[in-house]
């Protein structure tokens, strides 16, 4: 068909008019204002002030370098890392350009990591060597307050004095005057700074302890900005820009071979007879040969550390991109089913209904002076029924979508009802032990009870089981929910396989609240799937 001028104008300023209807009203527009970027002051070579009294480092060359390819304006917001977190949780900063990712921390954030930071363990010399974190028990550790060693500590649960810094020179000054035993602080900063400030009685005494993956963060949900971010690093990294910011700061800083007093030292000895020279040039051979070797080692563990937080990076979000997927097809299936049911129970139940009605009008206009009543009484019986059972039609679909019970009667009642339906629908026994007295917002509710529903999925399509047992009570300030099955058993392989999307749904709804799932199995004996949920609203925001 040929479209003439005139409407193919008018097509084009109709798609124009959609396309604009179809964007976010919040969408992120880079010149609608000046981005706020927090910046820690004393944490070289990544960020510091320079001589001049200016933002520099490589975080802040790098942030500099995105702003400049993506052509929107930066402004630095210099301060502590507590103050700068808080200000960061107020809105009152857009962009944190160096942070440590961690899991509790992507709860609240988003995360554009692009390197890997390693942390050691740090004490004066002569105090006793330690290997681990945990080896810290019961020690006094200097950390960064809200620093991401301090937030690893306390997911860890070690029993630690903590000492509170505000800085990474904070902390080594405080352990080379004497006071408190060690300090974990990251390799590059702490290397720079105890060179800079001639720190000589400090050293590593465990090396690479923990490797964790340093980027950008916006506040949870700022996709706008995260994607901006994420491009502007894409575009550096291929052009090799971000390559030279890197070099630039970071691949020349480590452990110094040869300082000035160094050099000073070995200009002396130069005067002295040339057999102190051999020997003193073969010392330092041996020693900078060994300093090599240990760099090397060093290094070689931190690639390792980077690639694999790289594959666990990549592996979870082929993961997550599954999981949508997969639960995109669930949502189709769902309205598949919907629609089937409305067109073949519904839909034939009123195409009935209307020609009972055709026939009733009929026969009352024609036979008007002679009606059967009798006939007429069971013909308006006739359509009650099916009016009954439409409206029960109706009533079973609401409630498949969600148990009316849920809303009016809470949580018990509707683990009761789903029970009963299960073991009617399947002939599989449901024994239920539910703690009545348990009251929960209506988010908890539906998340138990999707939970629920999940795993009566699962048992009635793999485990074989002939009964299941149920049960809800209140544990340590938390919400227990456990379902337990005598069917075949769950294996480590289906429970980590990354299509198990049932029970990634099951752990990402308990997460979601701060909780979670333990989900286990015996060969032959069934398997058994444990929900923890807190029930003080406070403490599942501080687990989130």
């Amino acid at each position: 068909m040929k479209i003439s001028g005139s409407s193919a104008g008018l097509l084009f300023a109709v798609a124009i008019v959609l396309l604009l209807l179809m964007l976010p009203a919040n969408a992120y527009s880079r010149e609608a204002r000046t981005i706020i970027v927090g910046s820690d002051p004393d944490y070289p070579p990544y960020e510091f002030v320079d001589k001049n009294g200016k933002p520099s480092g490589f975080n802040v060359e790098l942030t500099r370098a995105i702003a400049e390819v993506m052509g929107m304006k930066v402004k630095f917001v210099l301060g502590g890392w507590a103050g700068i977190r808080e200000a960061f949780d107020s809105g009152e900063i857009d962009l944190l350009q160096g942070i440590s990712y961690s899991e509790e921390r992507a709860e609240i954030m988003d995360f554009c990591p692009h390197s890997i930071v390693s942390h050691s363990i740090y004490a004066r010399k002569g105090t006793p060597p330690v290997s681990t974190l945990r080896d810290l028990t019961g020690k006094d550790v200097i950390v960064m307050k809200r620093g991401i060693m301090h937030d690893t500590f306390v997911a860890k649960g070690y029993d630690i004095k903590y000492i509170f810094s505000e800085t990474p020179a904070d902390q080594l000054q405080v352990l080379a005057s004497g006071k408190h035993e060690y300090a974990v602080v990251a390799t590059l900063p702490a290397a720079f700074l105890i060179e800079e400030l001639e720190l000589s009685n400090i050293i590593p005494v465990a090396k690479s302890i923990v490797s964790v993956k340093y980027g950008y963060a916006v506040k949870k949900g700022n996709s706008e900005l995260l994607a901006i971010i994420n491009e502007g690093l894409t575009i550096l990294k291929k052009t090799g820009r971000y390559h030279e910011i890197h070099q630039k700061w970071i691949g020349v800083i480590g452990p110094s071979g040869i300082t000035v007093r160094k050099i000073v030292h070995y200009a002396t000895i130069a005067l002295l007879p040339l057999l102190i020279i051999t020997g003193g040039t073969i010392v330092w051979s041996q020693t900078l040969k060994k300093r090599v070797a240990q760099r090397t080692e060093e290094l070689e563990r931190e690639i390792i550390e980077r690639k694999r937080a790289e594959e666990e990076l990549r592996k979870s979000q082929e993961q997550l991109r599954s999981l949508t997927a997969y639960m995109e097809s669930v949502r189709e299936e769902e309205r598949k089913n919907i629609a089937r049911e409305i067109h073949d129970e519904l839909g034939m139940a009123l195409t009935t209904l209307k020609l009972e009605l055709s026939w009733l009008r009929d026969y009352v206009t024609k036979e008007y002076h002679s009606l059967d009543v009798n006939m007429v009484g069971e013909k308006a019986q006739t359509m009650s029924d099916d009016v009954k059972a439409t409206i029960k039609t109706v009533q079973r679909i609401a409630s498949e979508l969600r148990p009316g019970v849920l809303d009016n009667l809470g949580l018990a009642a509707a683990i009761e009802w789903q029970a009963g339906e299960f073991r009617d629908r399947t002939g599989i026994y449901c024994r239920t032990c539910i703690d009545e007295d348990i009251v929960l917002d209506q988010n908890r509710s539906i998340a138990v009870f999707r939970i629920f529903q999940e795993a009566l999925t699962n048992i009635m399509r793999y485990s074989g089981a002939t009964q299941i047992e149920v049960g809800m009570r209140k544990k340590e300030g938390s919400l227990e929910f456990e379902v337990r099955d005598n069917g075949r058993g769950i294996t480590e392989e289906q429970i980590k396989a990354p299509t198990s999307f049932g029970l990634i749904g099951m752990q990402e709804r308990s997460r979601f609240l701060g909780g979670h799932v333990r989900i286990s199995g015996t060969p032959g004996k069934g398997t058994r799937v444990i929900v923890n949920i807190p029930l003080d609203m406070d403490a599942a925001g501080a687990n989130a």
